[in-house]
């Protein structure tokens, strides 16, 4: 992964997003928390993300919407969902997700997923 790309972690717990963002802070990438999943929406319409870290359960957009949006707006971006339940909806619009992680996250295996992505092409 190229130490400039930026992962985006979306959370409405504040104390998720804080460990999520402590968890990928000092890796070899940029870290931007959002606890609004609207806002996160924003931000992706606007900006370039190598990875989405997202919580599945939240208020007005959930980590499924989320996923679909970058799924449409760059499919080049891993897309990891978090979740404190046992199943995640299925949701054929959406696809799958690169990685799905239950709470408590496995720290390892959540940098070891990022690390280990390729380097998006620039100008794409």
């Amino acid at each position: 992964m190229n130490p400039l790309e930026t992962i985006l972690v979306i959370d409405d717990d504040p104390l998720s997003l804080r460990l999520l963002t402590g968890v990928l802070r000092g890796g070899p990438w940029q870290v931007t928390a959002c606890s609004d999943p609207l806002e996160a929406l924003r931000l992706m319409a606007s900006q370039r993300f190598r990875a989405v870290v997202c919580d599945v359960d939240m208020p007005g957009s959930d980590g499924l919407d989320i996923m679909r949006s970058v799924r449409f707006q760059d499919p080049a971006c891993a897309v990891v969902l978090v979740t404190g339940h046992a199943e995640v909806p299925e949701d054929a619009a959406a696809g799958k997700p690169d990685l799905l992680l239950h709470k408590p996250v496995d720290k390892e295996r959540l940098r070891g997923f990022l690390t280990a992505l390729p380097a998006q092409p620039r100008g794409g």
